[in-house]
């Protein structure tokens, strides 16, 4: 198997351009390709993230999830705390309501 490591990383305000050909000739030959990337990819995909105007934090309305009080408390509190990992760990219902349009992709 053939692997290779390639390593972008692109900070805010830094624009570059890779033409496809660069990019497959740097695979070319590689049995498995990896492509990690940050909101910006995404959002320019149509995947929404979670910060912008109207995204998930803006419209999270506690009282209508399946959480406990004190965590619909916390979520008021700090709309974050809904993604956050121990919450996550202990109940995905909260995540996945709020998730459920993009799951469903009607959103």
């Amino acid at each position: 198997m053939h692997m290779i490591a390639f390593a972008l990383v692109v900070r805010r305000g830094v624009s570059i351009n890779i033409s496809a050909g660069s990019v497959a000739r740097v695979i070319e030959g590689v049995d498995r390709v990896m492509v990690l990337t940050g909101a910006r990819a995404s959002c320019a995909a149509g995947i929404p993230d979670f910060r912008s105007p109207g995204d998930m934090y803006a419209s999270l309305r506690p009282e209508l999830l399946t959480a406990s009080e004190s965590q619909k408390h916390l979520m008021r509190e700090d709309p974050v705390y809904v993604a956050d990992k121990k919450m996550f760990l202990a109940s995905q219902f909260q995540y996945r309501e709020i998730r459920r349009p993009f799951i469903l992709g009607t959103q």
